[in-house]
This record gives structure tokens, sequence and C-alpha cells, in this order.
């Protein structure tokens, strides 16, 4: 028995969320001005679940089994979030989450890209 009289007890809570990846989640983002936990997996898989509700609202892909290396909220705009990948192609991207996500996917509204001169360039 633990006298805890003198301490402050912290419960924490845990809640399980069905994301329906097909791989290893690498990314992971939590959107509270839209109550949303954004994850990006190994093969470039994108779901948004309402932490809420506990439920998947919409996933979406961003191609070619691509590698997702982070996934944040826009530091300027809670209706933006910033996914960061491993293609050249597409090494940053921006998604426009103003829409409700259980009607369809973000909006993609920037897309940077290496140069051949290793500088990043904005499509």
């Amino acid at each position: 028995v633990f006298d805890t009289s003198a301490r402050s007890v912290k419960k924490i809570h845990a809640q399980e969320m069905d994301t329906k990846h097909s791989g290893r989640v690498t990314a992971l983002c939590h959107m509270e001005a839209k109550k949303y936990v954004v994850s990006g997996s190994v093969y470039g898989d994108i779901f948004c679940n309402d932490h809420v509700l506990g439920t998947r609202t919409q996933g979406f892909s961003v191609g070619d089994r691509t590698l997702i290396t982070s996934i944040t909220g826009c530091p300027f705009s809670p209706d933006l979030f910033m996914v960061g990948t491993s293609q050249p192609k597409s090494q940053f991207l921006i998604y426009d989450n103003r829409d409700r996500l259980d009607v369809g996917k973000p909006k993609m509204v920037l897309k940077a890209k290496d140069s051949p001169h290793g500088i990043p360039t904005l499509d």
C-alpha cells in the first residue's frame, strides 16, 4: 500500500484509434483547433482521426508509397498542416483542412521540391 496523501495523483488516460495504416506509423501530429490526430506511414498514407470520438474521418495517400517523415500543424494557421516526405519531387507539402474531412481529403495548397542545384523550389 502506497501513501499518496502528501502527493498529487495523476491519472493518464489512453485512447486507441483504428487508422487502417498499411505500414508502420512514422509521423504523428495533434491538431487541437480541429480536434484531429493526423498520422502518416512508411507507405505514404495519411489518416486524420477525430480524437474526441476516436474515429477515422479521412485517409489519403501522397502517392508512390512515399515515406512520411513528419507532420505538423502550421504555426500561422490552424487550418493548415505540413507534411514532410522522403521524395525529392515532393519533399514538403501543405494541406488545407478547412473542408469537412469526413466528406473529402484535404486540398494540397503548396508543394516544394528540390531543384537540380539543391535549392528548394515551390510548385
